[in-house]
């Protein structure tokens, strides 16, 4: 089932406990798959922005791959290819968009045969959201950001992905977000900063067990960030620091500006 040129979504799910497999969306004006107050839904090996799972050819959506919002709650997206689209892979928005799952086993930002087919950001949490889990995904070579957390995103856990190879950041929490977990990541060769916090209101987030600056299999392979590892600014405070691996980024390892009360 192929879901193209629609003036609004490709696929809009208002209610629960649906199982979408093998269908693909492009060129929709919005995004291609929108879970807006469904609840205990699973997207299972869809695509969205490219007419197969192999092909190197963008036909993105208008905005982003998957959208999650008003009350979505419980569903999961996985094994599933979402690139080419307009604001990200996926988009989780505002603050009853709680416990959904991303991952695992998704390509966002590259095809399923590894060729870069860039969404602007990777992952964006945003207004609010929480308790969302993103998994072990493939999150790389997307314009800017690969995962952003932001606007008072919260409780949300970033773990086991590989965040390599994006246009800006590998990882940015800003404008508000707190107690997020961004923990067992490999975040490497992204053009900025890995991990960029910034903001007086960005507290209280956990960065543990991370390979910044490497690539893990196989054997361990210096992959710096074109930045430095880890970037702190704008009098964030009381995030905490354990068991990370920061090597070889093209800056400093941390950078610690303008903020307080952290701990490594």
């Amino acid at each position: 089932l192929s879901i193209i040129n629609s003036p609004r979504h490709g696929v809009r799910i208002e209610s629960a406990n649906n199982t979408l497999s093998g269908i693909f969306a492009s060129n929709n004006l919005g995004s291609g798959f929108a879970i807006l107050g469904g609840r205990t839904n699973t997207l299972d090996g869809i695509v969205s922005g490219i007419s197969s799972a192999i092909s190197t050819t963008c036909a993105g959506n208008g905005a982003s791959g998957v959208l999650m919002g008003l009350d979505a709650s419980q569903n999961v997206i996985r094994n599933s290819t979402l690139v080419c689209n307009s604001i990200a892979g996926v988009t989780l928005s505002t603050a009853t968009t709680v416990s959904n799952t991303i991952g695992p086993d998704n390509y966002i930002g590259v095809n399923a045969g590894g060729t870069a087919l860039a969404n602007v950001d990777g992952v964006v949490i945003e207004d609010f959201a929480s308790g969302n889990s993103v998994n072990s995904n493939t999150i790389r070579s997307n314009s800017a950001t690969g995962v952003k957390l932001w606007t008072d995103a919260r409780n949300n856990a970033v773990t086991a992905n590989v965040i390599q190879g994006n246009g800006a950041f590998g990882v940015a929490l800003e404008s508000g977000s707190f107690n997020n977990a961004i923990e067992s990541n490999t975040i490497a060769e992204n053009a900025s900063y890995g991990i960029r916090i910034d903001g007086g209101t960005t507290h209280s987030n956990s960065i543990s067990g991370n390979l910044i600056g490497i690539v893990a299999a196989p054997g361990f392979t210096l992959a710096g960030n074109g930045l430095s590892g880890i970037f702190m600014t704008g009098r964030t405070h009381h995030n905490a620091f354990s068991n990370n691996t920061i090597a070889a980024n093209n800056g400093h390892g941390i950078v610690v500006s303008d903020s307080y009360t952290n701990t490594f």
